[in-house]
C-alpha cells in the first residue's frame, strides 16, 4: 500500500476577476483529486475579501484583479503572497523557451489525510513514500490539468529551476548553489556556467595589445566636472555636435508680465537676444572642470558681474571658432552689461576690494585677449595692477591662492601676445612661483618616472620638471617623432634662457673671454637643432600614410608641433621677434614662383599660421578636451602662434599704434588667425590653471623670458 503525505489544508481566500495560481503554469500528470481535510482551519486575518471564483478558467496567467473595502485589506499576507507569486511565475514563464519535461507520477489514489494522519492502500504494496503539495485554489478547482496534490519531485524541480539566487553567479570553478536537479537550459544553470567579468584594477594590460589601445588611467591630466561634462542635457550634447552650438538651442520664449492684461499686444513687448541656457551649456563644455568647481566657481555665482564675466570667455571663444574677424553682438551685449556693473560697483571701496570684483576684472581680461589689441590690454593690466594694490598686494587675495595665479598667468599671456614686458608687480609674484615637489622625480631616481604613481604633468619645451618626459611617454597620443622633437625644443628653450641669463650677468660685469668662448658654443648648439628641425619632413610626407583616425590624428599633432617649434626655434637662434616671421613666410610665397610652391614647402622652411591652424583643427581637438594629456603642448603651441599672429601694428608696452583691432595694419585673414590662436590659448591656460597653477606660470615666465620683445 502506498503511503503518501499531503499538506495541511490552508484554503486560500479567492477573489472576484482573478486569474489562475502562478502553479498554473507548470502543468502535473493528472491525478485524482483529494478533497480537503475537514480537520484544516482557515487562516485568520484581518481582513474581509470577497472569496468568489471567477465563472470562467483563467489559466492564462493575465492580469489578477484584487478587490478590497478597505485600503488596509491590500496589507494582507496571503494576498500579497499570491500577487507576487503571479508576477514572479508571470516573469519566468516569458523567459523559458523550452517547456520543461513532464515527469510521470507513480503515485497512487490519494485519501484525504491531515497533520499526522495516514492512509493505506487496499494493494497492500509497499512502495516508496512521496511527500505532495496540497494546492487550493481557483486554478485547482477549475482547470482539471492542474491537480490540488502536486508530487514533491515536481515542485522541487519548480523551486530549483526558477529560484532566485541570493547572490551573484559564482565565479568559474566554483560550486553552484544549487547542485542539484538543475537542467542545463535552465536560467539558473546558464548563469552559472558563464564567466563574470573580473573587475578593472585586477585585469592587466595583454603585452602584445597595441599602444593606442592601452588605456591609463593615471594619465588624466584634468579632471572633468563632477558628472562629466555632458551632465547638463544629453540631448544639447548631441545636438550641439551636429549642428553647431547655438543652433542647438530654441530661441527663449519672451516673458512678458502684461500678457494677461494686454491681449491686443499694444504694450511693448520684452525680447532678448541672450540664449543664457545655451551659453552657459558652451562655457561649462568648454571650460569645466573639477578644479575650478572647488574653489573658483562657488565665488565666481556670488555676484552678477562675475557671473557676466565667465559667460563673455565663451561668447569671445565662439565667436574667434567660428572664424569671425570682430566681436559679435551677443559677445558685445556681455560685455558691455559687465562693464556697466563693474562700474556700479566701483562706487563703493569695500564692494572694489572684493574677490568677485578682481575676479570679473580678470575674466573680462580673458575675454579681452581674443577681442581688443595692445592698447586696451595695457589699459585692463593697469586698472588690476591698481586693485590689487588697493587690496594690499597678491598674496592677500583670496581663493586658496587661485585668484592670484589666475591673474598673474593672464596678465603674462597679455605680455607675450603684445610681444612686451609685464607688470612688475605681477612679475615678482611669478619669479617666487615654483614647481610643485610633486612633479619631482621621486628621490631621484629616474627609472620611477615610469611608475603609474608618478603625477601627470603639463610637459612641453617650456616646462618639464623632471630629466625625462615621463607623461609623454605614457601617452597613447604622443608618437615616437613628436617625443623627439619636443626633447629638443627643450634644450633649444634651456640654451636660450641661459644664455639670456648670460648676457645678462655679462652686461652687469663687463664681457670675457670665457663669456665669449661659452656664447659661441652655446649658439652653435642652438643653431644645429633649428637646422635639425627644418630637416624635419612635414606629415604629408612621412612614410606608410595612417590607416585609423587615432594614427591619422597622432601625425596632426605631429605636424602642430613642427610648425610651432619652427617659428620658436627661429625666433630663439635669429633674435627675431615671432611677429615678424609669419610676414617673411606670406612674403616668400608670394615671391616664389609657381613651380617651386608646387613642391611644398615654401623656400627655407618658412611658417605659414594658415597652416598652423589647419594642422591643429585637423588633430583631437574636439569638445571635451584639448589633446588629453597633451595639453601643455598644445598651449606651447598657442602661445608661439598667438604671438606670431600679432602683426606688425602697435609696439609692447602700451606704445605704438591704438587701434584696438589692427585695423590698420593687419587684414581680416590676420584678425581672424590671432583670435583663432588666442581663443584656444585662453581656454587651455583656463583649463590648465586650477589644477596645474605652477606649471601654466612656469611655462610663461620661461617663454616671456626667452623670446624677443618689441619696443
Amino acid at each position: 500500500m502506498a503511503i503518501q503525505f499531503a499538506t495541511p489544508a490552508m484554503p486560500q481566500t479567492n477573489f472576484s476577476w482573478s486569474s489562475p495560481d502562478p502553479f498554473a503554469m507548470r502543468t502535473a500528470p493528472a491525478a485524482p483529486q483529494a478533497p480537503p481535510a475537514a480537520s484544516s482551519s482557515r487562516r485568520r486575518t484581518g481582513s474581509r475579501l470577497s472569496s468568489q471564483s471567477p465563472t470562467n478558467d483563467d489559466t492564462s496567467n493575465g492580469f489578477k484583479f484584487v478587490t478590497a473595502t478597505r485600503p488596509e485589506e491590500f496589507k494582507d499576507p496571503e494576498l500579497m503572497r499570491t500577487v507576487r507569486s503571479h508576477v514572479m511565475f508571470g516573469v519566468v514563464e516569458g523567459r523559458q523557451r523550452v517547456t520543461p519535461r513532464a515527469k510521470k507520477s507513480t503515485a497512487a489514489p490519494l485519501g484525504a489525510s491531515t497533520r499526522g494522519e495516514s492512509s493505506s492502500s487496499s494493494t497492500g504494496l509497499g512502495q516508496k513514500r512521496t511527500p505532495t503539495l496540497t494546492r487550493f485554489d481557483s486554478a485547482a478547482d477549475s482547470n482539471p490539468e492542474n491537480p490540488q496534490i502536486m508530487a514533491r519531485e515536481e515542485a522541487l524541480d519548480i523551486f530549483q529551476r526558477y529560484r532566485v539566487p541570493r547572490s551573484t553567479a559564482s565565479l568559474p570553478g566554483s560550486t553552484p548553489r544549487s547542485d542539484q536537479g538543475t537542467d542545463a537550459d535552465s536560467p539558473e544553470s546558464q548563469r552559472s556556467s558563464m564567466v563574470k567579468r573580473p573587475k578593472r584594477g585586477f585585469v592587466a594590460t595583454p603585452p602584445a595589445a597595441p599602444l593606442v589601445e592601452q588605456q591609463h588611467p593615471e594619465q588624466m591630466l584634468v579632471q572633468p566636472p563632477q558628472g562629466g561634462r555632458v551632465w547638463l542635457n544629453p540631448l544639447f550634447d548631441s545636438a550641439f555636435q551636429m549642428i553647431g552650438p547655438f543652433a542647438a538651442f530654441a530661441p527663449p520664449a519672451p516673458s512678458n508680465p502684461f500678457s494677461p492684461h494686454d491681449p491686443f499686444l499694444a504694450l511693448p513687448q520684452p525680447s532678448s537676444n541672450i540664449d543664457m541656457p545655451a551659453v552657459k551649456y558652451y562655457c561649462h563644455l568648454y571650460f569645466g572642470t573639477r578644479g575650478m568647481a572647488r574653489a573658483w566657481l562657488p565665488q565666481m555665482i556670488q555676484s552678477r558681474e562675475s557671473f557676466l564675466s565667465t559667460l563673455a570667455i565663451a561668447t569671445s571663444h565662439q565667436d574667434a571658432m567660428a572664424g569671425k574677424p570682430a566681436p559679435t553682438t551677443l559677445t558685445t551685449m556681455v560685455q558691455t552689461e559687465v562693464a556697466h556693473l563693474l562700474h556700479e560697483a566701483f562706487n563703493e571701496r569695500w564692494y572694489r576690494i572684493k574677490d568677485t570684483t578682481i575676479m570679473t576684472v580678470v575674466q573680462l581680461l580673458c575675454s579681452e585677449l581674443v577681442n581688443s589689441g595692445p592698447a586696451r590690454l595695457v589699459a585692463h593690466e593697469r586698472g588690476l595692477r591698481q586693485l590689487v594694490l588697493e587690496r594690499g598686494g597678491l598674496d592677500r587675495l583670496g581663493l586658496q591662492g587661485e585668484l592670484a595665479g589666475v591673474a598673474t598667468a593672464m596678465v603674462y599671456s597679455s605680455a607675450i601676445f603684445r610681444e612686451g614686458q609685464p607688470d612688475p608687480l605681477f612679475a615678482e609674484y611669478a619669479a617666487s612661483v615654483r614647481s610643485a615637489s610633486v612633479y619631482r622625480d621621486p628621490d631621484g631616481d629616474v627609472r620611477q618616472t615610469t611608475t603609474p604613481a608618478v603625477v601627470v604633468v603639463p610637459e612641453s619645451p617650456l616646462f618639464c620638471p623632471r630629466t625625462r618626459f615621463a607623461t609623454l611617454e605614457r601617452s597613447r597620443r604622443c608618437d615616437a617623432r613628436t617625443l623627439e622633437l619636443v626633447g629638443k625644443m627643450k634644450e633649444l628653450v634651456d640654451l636660450a634662457e641661459a644664455s639670456a641669463l648670460e648676457q645678462g650677468n655679462s652686461n652687469g660685469s663687463g664681457s670675457g673671454s670665457g663669456g665669449d668662448s661659452w656664447a659661441t658654443e652655446a649658439w652653435s648648439k642652438e643653431r644645429g637643432i633649428l637646422d635639425y628641425l627644418r630637416t624635419l619632413p612635414p606629415a604629408e610626407s612621412l612614410p606608410l600614410p595612417p590607416t585609423t583616425d587615432v594614427e591619422r590624428q597622432a601625425r596632426w599633432r605631429y605636424e602642430a608641433c613642427r610648425l610651432a617649434a619652427l617659428l620658436h626655434a627661429e625666433s630663439l637662434v635669429d633674435r627675431r621677434p615671432l611677429s615678424s616671421l609669419p610676414a617673411e613666410a606670406v612674403s616668400k610665397s608670394t615671391t616664389t614662383p609657381a613651380s617651386e610652391r608646387s613642391t611644398g614647402e615654401p623656400p627655407e622652411a618658412a611658417v605659414s599660421l594658415e597652416r598652423l591652424i589647419e594642422a591643429v583643427r585637423r588633430s583631437d581637438c574636439g569638445f571635451a578636451e584639448c589633446w588629453g594629456d597633451m595639453t601643455g603642448l598644445l598651449y606651447w603651441i598657442t602661445l608661439v602662434g598667438g604671438a606670431a599672429a600679432r602683426g606688425g601694428g602697435g609696439g609692447g608696452g602700451g606704445g605704438g599704434n591704438d587701434d584696438d583691432d589692427y585695423d590698420d595694419d593687419d587684414d581680416a585673414a590676420m584678425r581672424r588667425q590671432r583670435r583663432w590662436l588666442t581663443a584656444l590659448n585662453v581656454r587651455c591656460a583656463i583649463v590648465l590653471a586650477f589644477e596645474h597653477q605652477s606649471a601654466v606660470v612656469v611655462s610663461l615666465r620661461r617663454m616671456q623670458k626667452s623670446m624677443v620683445t618689441r619696443g
